[in-house]
Order: structure tokens, then sequence, then C-alpha cells
């Protein structure tokens, strides 16, 4: 797997792709950029402005999703905090799991910075 642990002493970019995101209303995809940090995935749009994050705690649940829930679409995955959830779509399965692995340590080193302080 990736070697990402260098960053979380900081607040670097951990991550950086365009994704598709499904619509909360409508359920249409549109493409945006998304920035993972250790405690935040971000969200901009084409001009990149700044369209929304979600704070990355130890209650924050990332998994994949089939592709016969969601319309037959491929490389889904979903991402839960208390107060938003997003359903992003990947170009390819490796891109996938490569999300959900840097997601989930993001997750794992929340978890030991709470119990810590």
């Amino acid at each position: 797997k990736e070697n990402i642990d260098k960053l979380f002493n900081s607040n670097d970019i951990i991550k950086t792709n365009q994704l598709l995101k499904r619509g909360k209303r409508f359920k249409g995809w549109k493409m945006n950029t998304y920035v993972l940090r250790r405690n935040e995935l971000s969200s901009y749009d084409s001009n990149n402005d700044w369209k929304g994050s979600i704070i990355i705690t130890r209650d924050t649940i990332v998994e994949a999703i089939d592709a016969n829930k969601i319309r037959n679409k491929n490389y889904v995955f979903i991402v839960k905090s208390d107060s938003k959830e997003w359903i992003l779509q990947c170009m390819s399965n490796s891109e996938r799991e490569s999300w959900i692995y840097a997601i989930k340590k993001c997750i794992d080193k929340s978890s030991i910075t709470k119990s810590i302080k």
C-alpha cells in the first residue's frame, strides 16, 4: 500500500483527484476535485471554489458500494460523518481502494489523536 504515514504530522495533502459525486436531492453525478488531508475531505468545483468538507473523526465511515446498489455504477464508495454523506465514484477499482485505504488511515490517526488528548 501507499506510504502516507509521513503526511499525518501536518495538514499536507494526502490524496487528491477528480471524482464523481452523486447529488443529494436529484441523484445526478457531478465531477469535482477532492482533497484529502489528515482530518478533512474537501470538495472543489471546476473553478477551484470550495464546495464543502467532511471532517474526519473516529466516527467517520468509509466503505465500497456494490455496483448493483447504485444503478450499475462501478467503483463507488461512501463517506459518512455525523452530518454528511457523500457517494463518490472513481474511474477504477484500484483508485477506489486507494481512496478507501487513505481515508481509513485518517480515521485511524484521528482515533489515536483523540485518545492521547
